[in-house]
């Protein structure tokens, strides 16, 4: 369930069908229950008594809040990342970014954000902080939806590319 959430397949508002759910999984509603319940505790999902399960919206308020948080950890994940990085990674992150800056040239979106992907995740590997970087994966699935196709919006990418040679 909580991966239909973050590919969009289940929307923020969409309400969650028990039934549905265990027949689409082939299991009893019990686990699907269950399964409700931990995304309750995660935020994912909103419980209204006698009206069902609904998947959880963010306010505009709420999502602003998690993107400048994601922002300060990043931030320091990659201050981290400069002190403690090894001479491999290094050489890993300058490829990465080479690749981030060879395909923004090429306007390709949905390669992009692979290999965008690819550059935070050398960073957060050479940080090596673990709790911090589970919380910035926490986030960044938390947000998720929100953010898709959000290096099609003009000027994203190259600013992001730019970003990248900086760091």
């Amino acid at each position: 369930i909580e991966d239909l959430i973050h590919e969009g397949q289940l929307l923020p508002g969409s309400a969650l069908d028990e039934r549905a759910l265990a027949e689409q999984f082939g299991m009893s509603r019990t686990p699907v229950r269950e399964a409700i319940q931990q995304l309750q505790v995660q935020g994912l999902v909103r419980v209204v008594p006698r009206h069902g399960a609904f998947v959880a919206k963010l306010s505009v308020r709420e999502l602003l809040g998690m993107l400048e948080l994601l922002a300060e950890l990043e931030a320091s994940c990659a201050r981290f990342a400069s002190r403690r990085i090894s001479a491999a990674q290094k050489a890993e992150l300058v490829k990465a970014r080479d690749r981030c800056v060879e395909v923004a040239q090429r306007k390709d979106f949905a390669d992009y954000d692979l290999a965008n992907l690819a550059f935070h995740q050398i960073l957060y590997e050479a940080c090596n902080n673990r709790y911090l970087t589970d919380q910035i994966l926490a986030i960044r699935r938390r947000v998720g939806i929100y953010r898709r196709n959000l290096f099609e919006k003009t000027g994203r990418i190259a600013v992001s590319a730019a970003e990248h040679l900086v760091i």
